[in-house]
């Protein structure tokens, strides 16, 4: 189920890197700058710390903010409780909880502003390592921070796709377009991997991760890739 809720996402995303090239959208400061507290806190929800009820509120007054009402509180894949809503931009926001605290933070799309692979270092902090997926339809980059329990990435999704070389043929340099961020208790490394929100089993993920190393060629730094017959 949650493989078929992220190929979702990633279409949503991809609409939205569209719509802001097209100058369809206007351009606005990425939420995590207005943020009052630093990742992997948000809007002061913070992995691991921020209880369900007190997420629930805090989501609630953001949305207010925001102009939505599609804020929604439900059961999802193994975790005790899901809660979500959709930007006017076509971002969405959600947070997972465990034991009735939140456990993982997931943010895709436009964010409400733009959000480039340079900005997101400076806010996130250097990666750890990188993941090069690629599935049947798209392949994915995933920067990775497990101490401070961070991940953030993007899709990339070619007009004429064979699964493996979109990734191989592309560059990780400052102005990648971020897409995906998740923040995580980093005391549950594992079982965030093994929720589904990468794509594989932590087994897999560890067994495929690079080094992060900097800007340049991904078959030159990052190569090979992690497919689904791993």
């Amino acid at each position: 189920m949650r493989k078929h809720f992220i190929a979702l996402l990633v279409i949503l995303v991809l609409t939205g890197y569209f719509l802001v090239g097209c100058g369809l959208l206007p351009s606005k400061p990425s939420l995590f700058y207005t943020s009052p507290c630093k990742a992997p806190c948000w809007e002061n929800i913070t992995p691991g710390v921020t209880t369900e009820q007190d997420a629930l509120t805090i989501f609630a007054k953001f949305a207010d903010r925001q102009g939505v009402s599609d804020l929604q509180d439900q059961s999802q894949d193994g975790y005790i409780d899901d809660i979500h809503f959709s930007l006017p931009n076509g971002g969405l926001i959600l947070g997972e909880t465990l034991n009735r605290r939140i456990s993982v933070m997931h943010f895709e799309g436009e964010f409400e502003g733009p959000l480039t692979l340079e900005q997101a270092i400076q806010l996130f902090g250097e990666p750890e390592s990188v993941l090069v997926e690629t599935f049947g339809m798209y392949d994915q980059i995933i920067l990775l921070n497990p101490t401070k329990g961070i991940a953030f990435g993007w899709p990339i999704v070619p007009p004429t796709f064979t699964p493996g070389v979109a990734s191989g043929q592309a560059e990780i340099n400052p102005n990648n377009k971020v897409g995906l961020v998740w923040f995580f208790d980093s005391t549950q490394y594992d079982q965030f991997l093994n929720a589904g929100h990468l794509g594989f089993s932590a087994l897999v993920i560890k067994n495929n991760l690079h080094p992060w190393t900097g800007y340049g060629k991904i078959n030159d730094k990052y190569w090979p890739p992690v497919t689904p017959s791993q």
